[in-house]
C-alpha cells in the first residue's frame, strides 16, 4: 500500500463507491481528508504546518481531538492534482515531524489525552501511531 493511499484509507472507498447515504468512520492514524465544516466551528490552521508537511492531517487530528465526527458524503469527490517534490522534501519533514510532535503535547494540554502518540522512524508507514485511549 502506498504512502498517498494510506493517508486516506479512513474514507472506505470501498463502500463509498457504492454508498447513496453518508456513513461516519473514525480518524486513523496520519488521516488526510478534504472536509467540508463551517470555519465558525472549525479550529484554525496551525501555522506551523506549511503546504504539504502535515497541514491537513494536523487540522483534521485537532477536530478528532476536539470530539468532531467524521461522516463521508458518497455524492460528492475531490480532484487533487499531485505535488511536485521539493528539493529539500527529506529536511523539511523532519522539522515538519518535530512540529507536528510539539502540537500533539499542545493538543493534549488543550483538550486531554485523549490519543496516545509515539514516534518510531522503523515504523511502517512513516512511522506514527496515533491511538485512541478508551
Amino acid at each position: 500500500m502506498t504512502s498517498e493511499l494510506f493517508l486516506h484509507n479512513a474514507t472506505r472507498y470501498d463502500l463509498w463507491q457504492d454508498a447513496s447515504t453518508s456513513y461516519q468512520i473514525q480518524w486513523q492514524t496520519l488521516y488526510e481528508p478534504y472536509l467540508v465544516v463551517s470555519r465558525k466551528h472549525a479550529p484554525k490552521f496551525h501555522e506551523a504546518f506549511l503546504e504539504r508537511y502535515h497541514n491537513k492531517m494536523s487540522h483534521a487530528l485537532e477536530m478528532a481531538f476536539a470530539g468532531f465526527e467524521f461522516w463521508v458524503m458518497p455524492l460528492s469527490y475531490v480532484l487533487h492534482l499531485p505535488h511536485v517534490k521539493h528539493p529539500e522534501s527529506r529536511k523539511i519533514l523532519k522539522c515538519a515531524r518535530e512540529a507536528l510532535m510539539n502540537f500533539v503535547l499542545s493538543l493534549q494540554k488543550k483538550y486531554g489525552n485523549i490519543y496516545d502518540v509515539s514516534y518510531d522512524p522503523n515504523r511502517p508507514p512513516q512511522g506514527w501511531k496515533f491511538e485512541k485511549i478508551s
